[in-house]
Order: structure tokens, then C-alpha cells, then sequence
């Protein structure tokens, strides 16, 4: 839940400010945090990440166990190991009114954002190289 409030957030500020304007002015002074319970480094000077977190909305509109096979092999693990930056989070969201598209946001350590729609075939599959949407400058 905290997750998803943090995401809805920062993407409320992206939208109200700019990307730009959340990198420069919402950067966060890793020695400012010495009473917090976990040990915060800048993410520049760290050079092993946990995997990420993968948030999942409305799952029980998708085709279950088949789909999200498909979605780990054809987005998930190519968009993480060609990402040149570490990435803290992907959400995945499937909408009540489009079950043609699969919504996809990625969340980089460093606070980028990119997010786009995923189009489904009408077979309800992905093509191979889905993930390169999100790499694409600007995002579709």
C-alpha cells in the first residue's frame, strides 16, 4: 500500500512539475538520514541492487498463470537487463475498459519515470520485443 501511495505521488508531481524539475529538486541527502532504521546510500555510489519491486493492479483482469509467463519473459526480465540504470520498481496494471493494452510504469533508482501502454494481440499475446517502448524516446 505504501508502495502505491509513494508511486501515485511521485507521479503526480512529474506530472505537475515536470521531470526534470523532480530529479533536480526532490534529490535526497543519503548522510541526512543517519537515525533511519535502514542504511541509505546515494545511488551513485552503489553498485549492486535488490531486484525490483513488481506492483500488480487489478491482476484479476488478466489471463492468469499463461499471461503472466509471457509478461515475465517478453517485458520484465528483457526491460531489466537492458536497462542501464537500476531500477526500484515496475508497475503493472491491466484497465477494465481497454483489455487490449497492458499499462507498464518503471520507476529508476535515480527517480526517472517512463510509462506506456503495452497493445496485446488479438490472441491476447505480446509481441517479442514489447519492452522497447519504454526505451523509446519520448514515450509513446
Amino acid at each position: 500500500m505504501k508502495l502505491s501511495k509513494r508511486i501515485v505521488g511521485l507521479m503526480a508531481l512529474a506530472l505537475a512539475f515536470g521531470e526534470t524539475a523532480i530529479a533536480a529538486d526532490f534529490d535526497v541527502d543519503a548522510s541526512r538520514l543517519s537515525r533511519s532504521a535502514v542504511r541509505y546510500r546515494d545511488p551513485v555510489q552503489i553498485s549492486e541492487f535488490p531486484v525490483p519491486v513488481v506492483s500488480v493492479r487489478r491482476e484479476g483482469l488478466s489471463a492468469g498463470a499463461t499471461e503472466a509467463n509471457e509478461i515475465k519473459e517478453k517485458i520484465l526480465y528483457p526491460l531489466i537487463e537492458r536497462s542501464r540504470k537500476a531500477i526500484s520498481a515496475i508497475v503493472l496494471e491491466w484497465y477494465p475498459g481497454k483489455p487490449d493494452v497492458l499499462g507498464v510504469i518503471v520507476l529508476w533508482s535515480n527517480g526517472e519515470t517512463r510509462e506506456s501502454l503495452i497493445p496485446r494481440t488479438s490472441e491476447g499475446t505480446y509481441q517479442a520485443k514489447a519492452y522497447e517502448i519504454l526505451f523509446a524516446k519520448p514515450t509513446p
